[in-house]
């Protein structure tokens, strides 16, 4: 409930609630309804855009570190959604319009990942691009109200924007102050009103945590970090995990984190994925498997006898 200011009485402090008719004219008065008329209202069920965990009329968010693979996950994202097809564990139902928003990128850049991708059908328009290198003036500030109705003004029809990224395309405000972000949130909360889905992509910090504000997650139907596997390398190229960090309405093997790769050969990228695969988990595996028992593993592999043992090789 909302108060005016206090005001003085009998030098006692009292707030003065506000009346229906000193509510400001542009805000619709309030309209409680009861519990029994809410739980009798019929809501139509979201579908979602990409199953399981890319919702219509929702708001998501993917982050990792800088070099992780995230423009290369959205991509993969974006022509599924375009096309009505299958990208790694997820797939879409029927093909959507989706808004890729670039302001990372060089446009060749782009230009050759989007090749690269084996199930882009460029016949159709269901993808369309903003990049930031195709404009002379680059895409405005869209933490401001003129960068906001900017965008807005090319989404009719659109079913999915996806904005790449956080730091590059909403350039005011401090990163980790939640009042900053109060705005870019009231505009994200206000597509979806409209019916529209927002994948937002941000950095991870050193942490690993997603840079900045954790108000950036309060609205967010799911959050999903990429990160590299235990032992990764650089020579390994594309590869890294998807997890779950936050996803409302998704229980068991949905949620489940797995592991990604991407091999480039004859200029198509291909994609695969598999269970994570613990590094202690296997070299245990292997050892069962030649006759070891617990102990001697531990003996010659300092992994205790009860960490083994839990593994359940």
């Amino acid at each position: 409930m909302r108060f005016k200011s206090p005001t003085q009485d009998s030098g006692t402090a009292k707030q003065k609630l506000f009346k229906l008719d000193e509510l400001p004219t542009s805000i619709a008065p309030p309209q409680p309804i009861s519990i029994s008329d809410f739980l009798n209202m019929d809501f139509p069920e979201r579908a979602n855009l990409l199953n399981p965990w890319l919702p219509e009329r929702g708001l998501s968010m993917v982050y990792a570190k800088a070099g992780f693979g995230k423009t290369w996950f959205v991509l993969g994202v974006a022509v599924a959604v375009a096309n009505g097809a299958k990208f790694l564990r997820f797939n879409a139902d029927k093909p959507r319009r989706v808004l890729l928003v670039d302001g990372e990128m060089a446009p060749n850049d782009l230009q050759r990942r989007l090749t690269l991708l084996k199930e882009l059908n460029s016949s159709t328009n269901n993808l369309q691009i903003l990049s930031d290198g195709l404009r002379d003036d680059g895409i405005p500030d869209l933490a401001t109200v003129d960068g906001q109705k900017w965008l807005e003004s090319c989404i009719d029809g659109v079913d999915l924007i996806i904005l790449d990224n956080l730091s590059t395309l909403f350039r005011s405000g401090h990163e980790n102050e939640a009042d900053s972000y109060q705005g870019i949130q009231d505009w994200l909360i206000s597509l979806r009103r409209n019916g529209k889905s927002v994948l937002v992509v941000h950095h991870a910090g050193h942490s690993g945590n997603q840079r900045g504000t954790t108000k950036r997650l309060d609205v967010m139907d799911t959050v999903i970090e990429l990160k590299h596997p235990e032992g990764y390398v650089a020579s390994e190229g594309l590869r890294f995990e998807v997890h779950f960090r936050k996803a409302r309405q998704l229980l068991g093997h949905d949620v489940e984190s797995f592991e990604a790769n991407c091999v480039i050969e004859n200029d198509i990228a291909n994609w695969s994925h598999g269970p994570i695969i613990n590094a202690d988990e296997e070299q245990v595996r292997q050892l069962r498997n030649e006759g070891a028992s617990f102990r001697e593993i531990e003996k010659s592999t300092g992994i205790s006898k009860s960490k083994a043992q839990r593994f359940n090789v």
